[in-house]
């Protein structure tokens, strides 16, 4: 029994020793990996454009180095504008209130009531984060997006220094699920939090 309960030990001490640090090693160096791979994803595309002085209603529209989610919504093609508003709701509340985060969002037509009532149905009224535009204001013809810009639930996505990083799909639960890690990812070190968003979509 005395064997027994030696071999048991070694066995146990062993485990520690070696079986953990091993496990660890790779649970670390998969995220390590995982979070490599997430950034190479992130190019240089193009400058963000610049914003107009002023929103809508003719408020100031503070402008820094900060990270901009841009995004165009088309009140008329029900499709974009809900699967934009439920998404774009969402990532706002994840963010809500860390003000290197701003959503700028061009709207078109534009009609105030309509774009008061989106505001209000997906909880989007936040004048220090979410900025309500017209999509004239934005001239550029993003050529490196396959679609249009307009018709399509796509956000582009800049980076602190004003630069286009990388563009996405929200009709693609994946791709929405990496906008949100490379959000985290571009923040900085003391404003960063972990990306937990999980889409009600499937994957």
């Amino acid at each position: 029994m005395a064997k027994k309960r030696n071999w048991t030990q070694i066995g146990l001490l062993l485990l520690f020793l070696v079986g953990f640090p091993v496990v660890s090693y790779f649970y670390l160096k998969s995220g390590y990996d995982y979070r490599v791979e997430a950034m190479q994803e992130l190019q240089e595309y193009a400058p963000l454009p610049a914003a107009p002085a002023t929103n809508l209603w003719g408020d100031s529209l503070k402008t820094g180095r900060d990270i901009v989610l841009l995004h165009f919504i088309d009140l008329q093609n029900n499709a974009q504008r809900d699967l934009m508003g439920k998404y774009m709701g969402e990532i706002h509340e994840q963010f809500d209130g860390i003000e290197r985060v701003q959503f700028w969002a061009g709207f078109q037509p534009v009609d105030s009531m309509q774009i008061r009532a989106y505001l209000d149905n997906y909880s989007l009224r936040d004048p220090e984060q979410y900025h309500v535009l017209q999509r004239s204001d934005f001239t550029d013809d993003f050529a490196f997006l396959a679609a249009d810009v307009t018709s399509k639930p796509i956000v582009m996505l800049s980076d602190t220094t004003g630069t286009i990083r990388n563009f996405f799909n929200l009709e693609n639960g994946k791709e929405l699920v990496r906008l949100v890690e490379h959000i985290t990812y571009l923040m900085p070190p003391e404003k960063r939090k972990r990306a937990t968003f999980k889409p009600e979509q499937d994957l």
